[in-house]
């Protein structure tokens, strides 16, 4: 970046050179001073053009995807902000799904993934609702977990979310987007059942409980929750894997 800051925006170095005419006498002394003032004027054209590279650099930035994460120069930032703003570049990234950017930003699956991705996934999909669909059976598990246990303004925005996201979870653990999917949410669902702390397990027994037990006519429940993990698609595959948590 700097070497392209220097080529793009600053004029070619010219050194000077001393002034030895031919036929002229200079003394060794006068010829010293004169080394020692050019030496003098290079170095504070150095600090000028170090000065004006630093300030030409802030505009350029090599993107590099197998690099770190960098943050970009504020100039840019604002710029991209602009031209977001204008054009809705946001929306159209967060509707995509081939490729899908919003499952390639939570990145991985586990619970930590998802729990570093929910302050920024929630308004994303509060506003596009159709999202949830799109989510891993484990994304949608815990933020249904969230809903059902958090309390004050956040809970109020997530009970909007509470419905279509049980339904999600119904049909993930009923193995309607397949075999992983209905164990990937059953693992977290059961992982919070058999956790030391009180409250996880509270809200994982009434997400199972609301998932997968069917209610009579009478209001009653017709079987535990429990029992009714036999009667999914994946139950063999289900049950053995749900073995460790017990």
């Amino acid at each position: 970046e700097n070497r392209i800051a220097e080529l793009l925006f600053l004029p070619p170095k010219v050194g000077q050179k001393i002034s030895n005419k031919s036929g002229s006498r200079v003394s060794k002394r006068l010829q010293k001073q004169q080394q020692e003032k050019i030496a003098s004027l290079e170095l504070v054209e150095a600090s000028k053009r170090k000065a004006s590279l630093r300030i030409a650099q802030k505009s350029i930035m090599l993107w590099d995807p197998d690099g770190p994460a960098r943050k970009p120069p504020r100039e840019s930032a604002d710029l991209l902000l602009s031209i977001e703003k204008m054009f809705q570049i946001s929306d159209t990234f967060q509707r995509s799904v081939k490729p899908d950017f919003l499952l390639m930003t939570i990145g991985e699956t586990t619970r930590g993934a998802i729990e570093r991705a929910y302050e920024w996934l929630i308004p994303i999909i509060s506003r596009l609702p159709d999202t949830i669909a799109r989510l891993p059976s484990n994304a949608a598990c815990f933020l249904l977990l969230r809903a059902y246990g958090t309390e004050g303004e956040e809970r109020v925005q997530l009970k909007e979310l509470s419905s279509p996201l049980l339904d999600h979870v119904k049909g993930s653990l009923k193995g309607s987007f397949g075999e992983l999917d209905a164990i990937r949410a059953l693992d977290l669902l059961l992982s919070d059942v058999a956790s030391p702390k009180p409250e996880r397990r509270k809200c994982a027994r009434r997400v199972l409980q609301d998932s997968l037990v069917n209610t009579e006519s009478d209001g009653h429940a017709s079987k535990s929750w429990i029992a009714n993990i036999l009667s999914l698609s994946y139950a063999k595959a289900l049950v053995s894997y749900s073995i460790k948590h017990m």
